[in-house]
Protein backbone atom coordinates (compact mmCIF):
# COMPACT_ATOMS: atom_id res chain seq x y z
CA UNK A 1 0.00 0.00 0.00
CA UNK A 2 1.23 3.50 -0.76
CA UNK A 3 3.12 5.16 2.05
CA UNK A 4 1.28 8.36 1.18
CA UNK A 5 -2.07 6.72 1.96
CA UNK A 6 -1.14 4.95 5.20
CA UNK A 7 -1.37 7.98 7.43
CA UNK A 8 -4.61 9.43 5.96
CA UNK A 9 -6.35 6.06 6.35
CA UNK A 10 -5.08 5.64 9.89
CA UNK A 11 -6.18 9.19 10.63
CA UNK A 12 -9.64 8.49 9.16
CA UNK A 13 -10.21 5.56 11.50
CA UNK A 14 -9.19 7.73 14.47
CA UNK A 15 -11.32 10.60 13.20
CA UNK A 16 -14.46 8.46 13.31
CA UNK A 17 -13.95 7.77 17.02
CA UNK A 18 -12.78 11.35 17.65
CA UNK A 19 -16.08 12.74 16.38
CA UNK A 20 -17.96 10.88 19.08
CA UNK A 21 -15.70 11.93 21.96
CA UNK A 22 -17.12 15.40 22.83
CA UNK A 23 -20.64 14.03 23.10
CA UNK A 24 -19.72 10.85 24.94
CA UNK A 25 -17.72 12.79 27.53
CA UNK A 26 -20.94 14.59 28.52
CA UNK A 27 -22.60 11.29 29.37
CA UNK A 28 -19.43 9.70 30.82
CA UNK A 29 -19.11 6.88 28.26
CA UNK A 30 -16.13 5.69 26.27
CA UNK A 31 -16.63 4.88 22.59
CA UNK A 32 -16.43 1.13 23.29
CA UNK A 33 -18.99 1.45 26.08
CA UNK A 34 -21.24 3.43 23.72
CA UNK A 35 -21.27 0.77 20.97
CA UNK A 36 -22.04 -1.85 23.62
CA UNK A 37 -24.99 0.28 24.73
CA UNK A 38 -26.13 0.60 21.10
CA UNK A 39 -26.49 -3.19 20.88
CA UNK A 40 -28.30 -3.33 24.22
CA UNK A 41 -30.67 -0.52 23.21
CA UNK A 42 -31.67 -2.68 20.26
CA UNK A 43 -31.60 -6.18 21.82
CA UNK A 44 -32.62 -5.26 25.42
CA UNK A 45 -30.80 -8.38 26.63
CA UNK A 46 -28.15 -10.59 25.08
CA UNK A 47 -25.63 -13.21 26.15
CA UNK A 48 -22.19 -11.80 26.81
CA UNK A 49 -20.76 -14.17 24.22
CA UNK A 50 -23.15 -12.92 21.53
CA UNK A 51 -22.44 -9.32 22.53
CA UNK A 52 -18.73 -9.99 22.00
CA UNK A 53 -19.47 -11.33 18.52
CA UNK A 54 -21.45 -8.22 17.63
CA UNK A 55 -18.67 -5.91 18.77
CA UNK A 56 -15.65 -8.03 17.75
CA UNK A 57 -14.39 -7.85 21.35
CA UNK A 58 -12.80 -10.62 23.36
CA UNK A 59 -13.81 -11.47 26.91
CA UNK A 60 -10.73 -9.73 28.34
CA UNK A 61 -12.00 -6.40 26.98
CA UNK A 62 -15.73 -7.01 27.37
CA UNK A 63 -15.78 -8.15 31.01
CA UNK A 64 -14.34 -4.95 32.58
CA UNK A 65 -16.40 -2.85 30.14
CA UNK A 66 -19.67 -4.45 31.31
CA UNK A 67 -18.54 -4.21 34.92
CA UNK A 68 -18.19 -0.43 34.60
CA UNK A 69 -21.56 -0.11 32.86
CA UNK A 70 -23.08 -2.19 35.66
CA UNK A 71 -21.52 0.10 38.27
CA UNK A 72 -23.10 3.08 36.50
CA UNK A 73 -26.47 1.36 36.72
CA UNK A 74 -26.96 1.00 32.95
CA UNK A 75 -26.82 -2.81 32.66
CA UNK A 76 -27.18 -5.94 34.75
CA UNK A 77 -25.37 -9.27 34.42
CA UNK A 78 -27.13 -12.46 35.47
CA UNK A 79 -26.83 -16.19 34.83
CA UNK A 80 -29.29 -17.72 32.37
CA UNK A 81 -32.02 -19.79 34.03
CA UNK A 82 -31.82 -22.32 31.17
CA UNK A 83 -28.03 -22.69 31.32
CA UNK A 84 -26.04 -21.28 34.23
CA UNK A 85 -22.90 -21.31 32.09
CA UNK A 86 -24.39 -18.50 30.00
CA UNK A 87 -24.03 -14.93 31.29
CA UNK A 88 -26.79 -12.51 30.20
CA UNK A 89 -26.31 -8.73 29.90
CA UNK A 90 -29.54 -6.71 30.06
CA UNK A 91 -30.28 -3.00 29.87
CA UNK A 92 -31.83 -1.24 32.89
CA UNK A 93 -34.44 1.56 32.89
CA UNK A 94 -31.60 3.99 33.66
CA UNK A 95 -29.73 2.64 30.65
CA UNK A 96 -32.82 3.13 28.47
CA UNK A 97 -33.10 6.75 29.64
CA UNK A 98 -29.52 7.34 28.51
CA UNK A 99 -30.46 6.60 24.89
CA UNK A 100 -32.05 9.96 24.09
CA UNK A 101 -29.25 11.86 25.81
CA UNK A 102 -26.56 9.94 23.91
CA UNK A 103 -28.10 9.65 20.48
CA UNK A 104 -29.59 13.14 20.05
CA UNK A 105 -26.34 15.13 19.62
CA UNK A 106 -24.64 12.29 17.74
CA UNK A 107 -27.30 12.17 15.05
CA UNK A 108 -27.34 15.94 14.66
CA UNK A 109 -23.59 16.55 14.70
CA UNK A 110 -22.34 13.45 12.93
CA UNK A 111 -24.16 13.68 9.64
CA UNK A 112 -26.99 16.12 10.13
CA UNK A 113 -29.85 13.75 9.34
CA UNK A 114 -31.39 10.45 10.35
CA UNK A 115 -33.11 7.69 8.39
CA UNK A 116 -36.24 6.17 9.92
CA UNK A 117 -37.23 2.66 8.77
CA UNK A 118 -40.93 1.86 8.60
CA UNK A 119 -40.61 -0.29 11.72
CA UNK A 120 -40.36 2.86 13.91
CA UNK A 121 -42.92 5.05 12.15
CA UNK A 122 -45.42 4.31 14.91
CA UNK A 123 -43.17 6.23 17.32
CA UNK A 124 -42.91 9.28 15.02
CA UNK A 125 -45.19 12.33 14.95
CA UNK A 126 -45.32 15.81 13.41
CA UNK A 127 -46.59 19.18 14.59
CA UNK A 128 -46.38 22.78 13.43
CA UNK A 129 -42.70 22.92 14.32
CA UNK A 130 -41.39 19.79 12.63
CA UNK A 131 -40.85 16.05 13.01
CA UNK A 132 -40.46 14.14 16.26
CA UNK A 133 -39.07 10.68 17.00
CA UNK A 134 -39.52 9.79 20.67
CA UNK A 135 -38.00 12.88 22.37
CA UNK A 136 -35.81 13.92 19.41
CA UNK A 137 -36.84 16.88 17.24
CA UNK A 138 -35.98 17.26 13.53
CA UNK A 139 -36.82 20.53 11.75
CA UNK A 140 -36.81 18.98 8.25
CA UNK A 141 -38.08 15.75 6.65
CA UNK A 142 -36.50 14.55 3.40
CA UNK A 143 -37.63 11.77 1.07
CA UNK A 144 -41.08 10.18 0.98
CA UNK A 145 -43.27 12.32 3.25
CA UNK A 146 -46.61 10.70 2.38
CA UNK A 147 -46.93 9.27 5.90
CA UNK A 148 -46.11 12.67 7.46
CA UNK A 149 -47.65 15.29 5.12
CA UNK A 150 -47.45 18.13 7.67
CA UNK A 151 -43.69 17.91 8.13
CA UNK A 152 -41.62 20.75 6.60
CA UNK A 153 -39.80 19.74 3.42
CA UNK A 154 -36.92 21.82 1.98
CA UNK A 155 -36.09 22.41 -1.67
CA UNK A 156 -33.04 20.20 -2.18
CA UNK A 157 -33.03 20.27 -5.98
CA UNK A 158 -29.70 22.09 -6.07
CA UNK A 159 -28.07 20.26 -3.19
CA UNK A 160 -25.19 17.86 -3.82
CA UNK A 161 -25.99 14.64 -2.01
CA UNK A 162 -23.26 12.69 -0.26
CA UNK A 163 -24.32 9.53 -2.10
CA UNK A 164 -27.27 7.97 -3.93
CA UNK A 165 -28.47 4.37 -3.54
CA UNK A 166 -30.46 2.50 -6.20
CA UNK A 167 -32.64 0.99 -4.87
CA UNK A 168 -32.96 3.31 -1.89
CA UNK A 169 -31.66 2.02 1.43
CA UNK A 170 -33.30 3.75 4.41
CA UNK A 171 -31.07 1.95 6.92
CA UNK A 172 -27.71 3.09 5.50
CA UNK A 173 -25.95 5.73 7.57
CA UNK A 174 -23.47 7.93 5.72
CA UNK A 175 -20.78 10.15 7.18
CA UNK A 176 -18.99 12.20 4.49
CA UNK A 177 -15.84 14.02 5.56
CA UNK A 178 -12.36 15.12 4.53
CA UNK A 179 -9.34 13.98 6.49
CA UNK A 180 -5.79 15.05 5.69
CA UNK A 181 -6.90 15.97 2.18
CA UNK A 182 -8.56 12.60 1.55
CA UNK A 183 -12.30 12.60 0.82
CA UNK A 184 -14.00 9.79 2.76
CA UNK A 185 -17.38 8.11 3.22
CA UNK A 186 -18.05 5.99 6.28
CA UNK A 187 -21.07 3.76 5.60
CA UNK A 188 -22.90 1.65 8.19
CA UNK A 189 -25.80 -0.75 7.83
CA UNK A 190 -28.00 0.11 10.82
CA UNK A 191 -30.88 -2.12 9.72
CA UNK A 192 -31.81 -5.71 10.48
CA UNK A 193 -31.30 -6.96 6.91
CA UNK A 194 -28.23 -7.14 4.62
CA UNK A 195 -27.73 -4.30 2.11
CA UNK A 196 -27.17 -4.95 -1.59
CA UNK A 197 -27.49 -1.79 -3.68
CA UNK A 198 -25.84 0.36 -6.34
CA UNK A 199 -24.03 3.28 -4.75
CA UNK A 200 -23.27 6.51 -6.61
CA UNK A 201 -20.61 8.82 -5.16
CA UNK A 202 -20.31 12.39 -6.53
CA UNK A 203 -16.66 12.11 -7.58
CA UNK A 204 -14.80 11.33 -10.80
CA UNK A 205 -11.64 9.69 -9.39
CA UNK A 206 -10.95 6.09 -8.35
CA UNK A 207 -12.24 4.65 -5.06
CA UNK A 208 -10.54 2.50 -2.45
CA UNK A 209 -11.75 0.84 0.76
CA UNK A 210 -10.09 0.45 4.13
CA UNK A 211 -10.79 -2.33 6.61
CA UNK A 212 -10.18 -0.87 10.07
CA UNK A 213 -10.11 -4.34 11.68
CA UNK A 214 -7.15 -5.72 9.72
CA UNK A 215 -5.64 -2.57 8.19
CA UNK A 216 -6.19 -3.81 4.63
CA UNK A 217 -6.71 -1.18 1.92
CA UNK A 218 -7.91 -2.48 -1.43
CA UNK A 219 -9.24 -1.35 -4.78
CA UNK A 220 -12.97 -0.90 -5.25
CA UNK A 221 -14.37 -1.90 -8.64
CA UNK A 222 -16.38 1.10 -9.88
CA UNK A 223 -17.43 2.64 -13.18
CA UNK A 224 -17.82 6.19 -14.42
CA UNK A 225 -21.30 7.75 -14.55
CA UNK A 226 -22.66 11.16 -15.50
CA UNK A 227 -22.91 12.28 -11.88
CA UNK A 228 -19.89 10.47 -10.42
CA UNK A 229 -18.80 6.86 -9.95
CA UNK A 230 -21.00 3.82 -9.40
CA UNK A 231 -20.17 0.70 -7.40
CA UNK A 232 -21.98 -2.24 -5.85
CA UNK A 233 -22.38 -1.90 -2.08
CA UNK A 234 -22.96 -5.02 0.01
CA UNK A 235 -23.07 -4.79 3.82
CA UNK A 236 -24.22 -7.39 6.32
CA UNK A 237 -26.17 -6.33 9.42
CA UNK A 238 -24.21 -3.69 11.42
CA UNK A 239 -21.27 -3.98 9.04
CA UNK A 240 -19.37 -0.80 8.15
CA UNK A 241 -17.02 0.21 5.37
CA UNK A 242 -14.73 3.20 4.89
CA UNK A 243 -14.47 4.37 1.27
CA UNK A 244 -11.98 6.99 0.12
CA UNK A 245 -11.15 8.86 -3.06
CA UNK A 246 -7.68 8.31 -4.53
CA UNK A 247 -5.54 9.23 -7.51
CA UNK A 248 -4.78 6.73 -10.27
CA UNK A 249 -1.28 6.22 -8.86
CA UNK A 250 -2.59 5.59 -5.35
CA UNK A 251 -5.25 3.24 -6.73
CA UNK A 252 -2.69 1.07 -8.51
CA UNK A 253 -0.74 0.65 -5.27
CA UNK A 254 -3.75 -0.70 -3.36
CA UNK A 255 -4.37 -4.42 -2.87
CA UNK A 256 -6.49 -6.07 -5.55
CA UNK A 257 -10.08 -6.89 -4.52
CA UNK A 258 -10.91 -10.49 -3.72
CA UNK A 259 -12.89 -11.74 -6.73
CA UNK A 260 -12.79 -15.54 -6.56
CA UNK A 261 -12.89 -17.31 -3.21
CA UNK A 262 -12.91 -20.94 -2.05
CA UNK A 263 -14.50 -21.63 1.33
CA UNK A 264 -13.63 -24.85 3.16
CA UNK A 265 -15.60 -26.22 6.11
CA UNK A 266 -13.65 -29.37 7.09
CA UNK A 267 -14.60 -31.76 9.90
CA UNK A 268 -12.07 -31.72 12.75
CA UNK A 269 -11.26 -34.58 15.11
CA UNK A 270 -10.35 -34.01 18.76
CA UNK A 271 -6.81 -35.28 19.22
CA UNK A 272 -5.82 -34.01 22.66
CA UNK A 273 -7.30 -32.22 25.68
CA UNK A 274 -4.96 -30.35 28.03
CA UNK A 275 -7.11 -29.70 31.10
CA UNK A 276 -4.35 -27.92 33.07
CA UNK A 277 -3.97 -25.43 30.22
CA UNK A 278 -7.69 -25.30 29.28
CA UNK A 279 -6.87 -26.28 25.69
CA UNK A 280 -8.29 -28.71 23.15
CA UNK A 281 -6.34 -29.69 20.04
CA UNK A 282 -8.15 -30.75 16.85
CA UNK A 283 -6.74 -31.94 13.52
CA UNK A 284 -7.93 -32.58 9.99
CA UNK A 285 -6.62 -32.68 6.43
CA UNK A 286 -7.78 -30.79 3.35
CA UNK A 287 -7.08 -31.69 -0.26
CA UNK A 288 -6.16 -28.81 -2.55
CA UNK A 289 -5.96 -28.87 -6.36
CA UNK A 290 -4.00 -26.66 -8.74
CA UNK A 291 -7.26 -24.96 -9.76
CA UNK A 292 -8.00 -24.20 -6.11
CA UNK A 293 -4.70 -22.34 -5.77
CA UNK A 294 -5.61 -20.10 -8.72
CA UNK A 295 -8.35 -18.47 -6.68
CA UNK A 296 -7.78 -15.10 -5.01
CA UNK A 297 -8.68 -16.42 -1.58
CA UNK A 298 -9.01 -19.77 0.22
CA UNK A 299 -10.69 -19.60 3.62
CA UNK A 300 -11.01 -22.32 6.23
CA UNK A 301 -14.13 -21.73 8.33
CA UNK A 302 -15.35 -23.26 11.58
CA UNK A 303 -17.60 -22.55 14.55
CA UNK A 304 -15.76 -22.95 17.82
CA UNK A 305 -16.45 -21.60 21.28
CA UNK A 306 -13.67 -19.36 22.62
CA UNK A 307 -10.27 -18.50 21.07
CA UNK A 308 -8.90 -20.53 18.14
CA UNK A 309 -5.30 -20.71 16.92
CA UNK A 310 -4.68 -22.41 13.55
CA UNK A 311 -1.61 -24.06 12.06
CA UNK A 312 -1.47 -25.23 8.46
CA UNK A 313 1.33 -27.61 7.50
CA UNK A 314 3.10 -26.67 10.72
CA UNK A 315 2.96 -22.89 10.11
CA UNK A 316 0.97 -20.43 12.19
CA UNK A 317 -2.02 -19.21 10.17
CA UNK A 318 -3.60 -16.83 12.68
CA UNK A 319 -5.85 -16.42 15.71
CA UNK A 320 -9.62 -15.82 15.80
CA UNK A 321 -11.63 -15.00 18.92
CA UNK A 322 -15.29 -15.39 17.95
CA UNK A 323 -17.37 -17.78 15.87
CA UNK A 324 -17.68 -18.08 13.00
CA UNK A 325 -13.90 -18.16 12.63
CA UNK A 326 -12.56 -17.51 9.11
CA UNK A 327 -8.86 -18.08 8.41
CA UNK A 328 -7.21 -16.89 5.21
CA UNK A 329 -5.25 -20.02 4.28
CA UNK A 330 -4.03 -19.75 0.69
CA UNK A 331 -0.43 -18.77 1.43
CA UNK A 332 0.00 -21.84 3.68
CA UNK A 333 -1.51 -24.44 1.33
CA UNK A 334 -0.04 -26.46 -1.52
CA UNK A 335 -1.34 -28.95 -4.06
CA UNK A 336 -2.29 -32.27 -2.46
CA UNK A 337 -3.01 -33.19 1.16
CA UNK A 338 -2.55 -30.44 3.77
CA UNK A 339 -2.47 -30.87 7.56
CA UNK A 340 -4.60 -28.43 9.57
CA UNK A 341 -4.40 -28.15 13.36
CA UNK A 342 -6.44 -25.90 15.63
CA UNK A 343 -6.01 -25.23 19.33
CA UNK A 344 -9.06 -23.94 21.19
CA UNK A 345 -8.29 -22.16 24.46
CA UNK A 346 -11.10 -21.95 26.99
CA UNK A 347 -11.87 -19.54 29.80
CA UNK A 348 -9.63 -19.52 32.86
CA UNK A 349 -12.85 -19.71 34.85
CA UNK A 350 -12.58 -23.46 34.24
CA UNK A 351 -9.47 -23.46 36.43
CA UNK A 352 -10.45 -20.95 39.10
CA UNK A 353 -14.23 -20.65 38.91
CA UNK A 354 -17.07 -22.77 40.24
CA UNK A 355 -18.88 -23.07 36.91
CA UNK A 356 -17.70 -24.85 33.77
CA UNK A 357 -17.56 -22.65 30.68
CA UNK A 358 -17.83 -24.74 27.54
CA UNK A 359 -15.26 -24.40 24.77
CA UNK A 360 -14.19 -26.23 21.64
CA UNK A 361 -16.07 -27.58 18.63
Amino acid sequence: MSGGLCFPLYACSREIIKRYTPFLEKIDLTYTQYIAMMVLWEKKQISVKELGKCLFLDSGTLTPLLKKLEQKGYVTRTRSEEDERVLIAAITPKGEDLKDEAVRPLYVKQIGFQYFPESVWGKCRTDENGFWYENQYYPVVMGDTGRFPNAPVPDLSRAVRDCVCTPKVPTLRVAHFDRCGTECWFLTNEGNDPIDTELLLPIKCEIGSYDMWNGRAEKIVSESADEGRKLRLQLSVRESILLFACTEKEYEELDNPIVSKLTLNPLFKLEEELEDEVKKVYRTVVKITEDDLKKDSIQICLNAEEMVEMKINGKKAGVQFWAPQRFEAKEFLYTGINDVEITVTGSLANLYGKKYVSYGL
